[in-house]
């Protein structure tokens, strides 16, 4: 695993220094031991980026065929994130090619997700405020009924303290 992600971060130095031919050969390298070792998100981004290298050497046909398959792999191992990378490089490749309805529904498969991810985030950023919330109200909750039970056996000592006196006061005075 180490190895084929270590491969796909060489391509992307050689992608984002325009070096597309030789980013291919390192994405490919790291596919095929992403293959091997059947690991679908790695598969799914790694053909995500072959496509990018073939949208960026206006090889669109190769790029869609890339895009199809990560954004298969993506489907069946739940890759949302990756789905809606997808979806979006389809709606823009489909509008270079002048195919409208096609880049719409790819436009709007990839908004619906994007809303759809950002609508469950923000239901877990809600969730863990809530618990952070409650783990501070019971916190204090604690501290207080610690706080009782220092005051509680301060005072119980006092008393104790208070009827040793009265005590030793007692027999004090019977030996007078």
């Amino acid at each position: 695993q180490g190895i084929a992600s270590s491969l796909n971060n060489i391509g992307l130095f050689y992608k984002t220094t325009d070096n597309y031919i030789k980013a291919l050969d390192y994405y490919q390298k790291s596919l095929d031991i992403s293959e091997k070792i059947n690991n679908q998100y790695e598969i799914s981004t790694t053909l995500t980026a072959m496509a990018q290298s073939y949208i960026a050497l206006k090889n669109y046909s190769m790029a869609m065929d890339y895009l199809i398959k990560s954004n298969e792999i993506a489907k069946s191992a739940n890759l949302r994130e990756q789905i809606k990378t997808n979806c979006k490089l389809l709606s823009d490749v489909y509008l270079i090619l002048e195919n409208y309805p096609a880049s719409l529904e790819y436009y709007k498969k990839y908004s619906n997700i994007k809303d759809s991810i950002f609508t469950v985030e923000s239901k877990e950023k809600i969730n863990n405020l809530e618990f952070r919330n409650e783990l501070e109200r019971k916190e204090k909750k604690i501290a207080l009924l610690n706080k009782d039970k220092i005051i509680h056996q301060t005072e119980m000592k006092k008393q104790r303290q208070s009827l040793v006196f009265v005590i030793f006061g007692q027999i004090g005075r019977a030996h007078v």
